[in-house]
């Protein structure tokens, strides 16, 4: 036992010792963020404006709408994703995926907005269940 086990626990230090990369994931997110600030089509008005009030809401909005487009409200967003995924359940083995995942596509690129929502909080959580929830009730 003690055989197989010094070798292999040196071949694993050994390993381990020699890998000098840098965690991936903190890199890419490194370059988006460099990406996002080189970009000149984008205007940071709250980096020219370090002394000045800036709504974060607001601020988040505008860089959405500039990069993906015209956002879709809150309640078409829920609707459509629950119609989007009511279709996927329902699909069968003969069903079309391509179109069902391109109108998602669609849906994701206007529905960006959603992903800003605070939800961190119990009361976050429930106050946002509670909205989708009068959305899909209303749109009955």
């Amino acid at each position: 036992m003690r055989h197989i086990f010094l070798p292999t626990l040196f071949i694993a230090i050994g390993l381990m010792s020699s890998c000098k990369c840098e965690p991936s994931f903190e890199n890419n997110i490194d370059n988006a963020m460099d990406s996002l600030y080189a970009d000149n089509s984008i205007s940071f008005e709250a980096e020219a404006n370090e002394g000045e009030y800036v709504d974060e809401e607001v601020e988040t909005e505008t860089l959405i709408e500039e990069i993906y487009g015209e956002q879709w409200e809150f309640c078409d967003c829920v609707v459509k994703n629950d119609s989007i995924n009511k279709v996927v359940e329902g699909a069968g083995d003969d069903a079309d995926y391509d179109a069902i995942f391109a109108r998602m596509e669609v849906i994701d690129q206007h529905c960006k907005g959603m992903l800003t929502t605070p939800n961190t909080t119990p009361e976050e959580r429930d106050r946002h269940e509670r909205r989708v929830s009068k959305c899909l009730r209303d749109a009955r």
